[in-house]
Parts: C-alpha cells; structure tokens; sequence
C-alpha cells in the first residue's frame, strides 16, 4: 500500500490501495446503480452532453479537422464535466438527498482550487486545439485536398489517406495525442472526486492521483481505454448514447476514486 498525506483542512492522512482489473467491472456497475437511484439528474445532466456535442459539430460543420480536434479535447475535459456526478454519488453514499439542483453545490466546498483545476485542464485542451493546427501544417502542407479546407469526416479522411503527408500527420497526431490524454488522465483520474469529497488542494490532488497511477499503472491504463470506449460509443450514434454514458462514467469515477484512495 502507498501512502500519502493530505494536506487539508481536517489534516486528514490518505492510503492509496491497489487494486485487481476486476475493480473496472464494480465501478461501473456501482456507477450504473447510481444511476437508478437517481435517475433525474442523470438524464437532464446525460441530455447536456448530447446538446453540447451536436452545438459543436453543428457550429463547425464546415471545418472537420478544428471538430475532430474539440471532440478530442471533449474527451480531455471528461474529468471537470462530470463533476455533478461526483457530488451526487457522495450524497447517495452518505445517505443524503440527490435530486435535480443539489449537485451544483459541489463546486461550492473547494470552489478556488476546482476553477483552478479547470483553468489548467482548458489551457492544456487550448494547446492540444493549438498542437493539432501545427501538426497539420508541418505533414500537410503540400496535400492535394488541404485538410484544413475539408468539409466532411469523409474528405478529412480522403485528404489524410491520399495526401504525401498523410500517413505521418496520422501517426504524430495519435501520438500526440495520446501523450496529451495520458497525461491528463494521470493527473485527473482521482483529484476532482478528491477536491469535491475532501476540499483538497490543487497541488495535492494532481500528486494523489499521480501516485494512484503509479500504484495501480495496469488497471489505470485499462481504465483509460474504457473510459475513452464508452464515450466514443456515446458519440457514435449521433451523440444520443452520451445521455447514458457520461452518467455511467461520471459515477463510476467516483467509486474509483472510493477504491483507490482511503481514509485512514
């Protein structure tokens, strides 16, 4: 076991445990039952995520590389859209009332250090918009369909496949950003719930999470790829399955971070 002080207003002291692969399969059915014992917020908080995600690609219908871009950085702020979610699994687990409106209060505890976190998780998706402009530029310049003019998924895709620089802006693309996603999971998979439940700080919630990364790097590498599944399935049909799977997401992190840090 790893351990770690938090350094909060209580002077709590924290155990980070590690866990089996079996420990994604009970966060999401913990999440799922969050989910019917309070179905109200989830649907109207679920019907956000499609709303927002058909704003963005209706916005920028005309620009597929800037959507294929935001609908990634979409993925990387995950962590501080689900952020109701937390709060309304807290609720449940103590007992309380979790109806529609109460889960707004939980930016309310730690609301410095929750801006702040979601100040650095929006620079970090500007460089990633910004990044994704560069990489195009550098591979792409001299593609016969310039991918920055194209339309359609289908001419991003064209243009990347039949262009001299096709294949290389793929793969500097995925590996970018899979770098960018990486490090953010690292340094989000347990600090919102941590900041919503124990009013940590900042800089102790990005080590805590950093070190539940460290303790737990198989299981955190397969939870990353469920999460990035599951929202992906969400988006597929039009964003319609997003109403169930960032409720499920956002309810299961909660029970992950339940699992991976302790009280002691």
């Amino acid at each position: 076991m790893v351990t770690a002080t938090l350094t909060g207003p209580a002077g709590s002291h924290l155990a980070l445990r590690r866990v089996g692969l079996s420990a994604i399969g009970r966060w999401l059915r913990r999440g799922l039952e969050d989910m019917r014992a309070a179905p109200l917020p989830a649907l109207f908080w679920g019907l956000l995520f499609v709303v927002a995600g058909h704003l963005l690609t209706g916005w920028l219908a005309d620009r597929a590389l800037t959507t294929v871009a935001l609908l990634g950085g979409f993925l990387l702020l995950g962590p501080l859209l689900a952020v109701a979610f937390y709060d309304i699994s807290r609720r449940l687990e103590a007992g309380q009332r979790a109806g529609l409106g109460v889960e707004l209060r939980a930016w309310s505890g730690n609301l410095v250090n929750i801006v702040a976190f979601s100040g650095l998780l929006l620079l970090m998706m500007t460089a990633w918009l910004m990044l994704s402009g560069i990489l195009a530029s550098l591979f792409l310049e001299s593609s016969s369909l310039m991918i920055g003019e194209a339309t359609t998924l289908g001419e991003l895709i064209r243009g990347i496949v039949q262009g001299p620089g096709g294949a290389r802006f793929a793969l500097a693309y995925l590996v970018a950003g899979a770098a960018v996603a990486v490090l953010i999971f690292a340094i989000a998979v347990v600090s919102l719930p941590l900041m919503v439940h124990r009013h940590a700080d900042i800089a102790t919630a990005i080590v805590t999470s950093l070190r539940a990364v460290r303790a737990n790097p198989g299981v955190m590498a397969l939870w990353a790829v469920t999460i990035v599944v599951i929202t992906l399935l969400g988006m597929a049909p039009y964003f319609l399955l997003l109403i169930v799977a960032m409720p499920l997401l956002g309810h299961a992190t909660w029970h992950a971070y339940r699992d991976l840090v302790a009280e002691e």
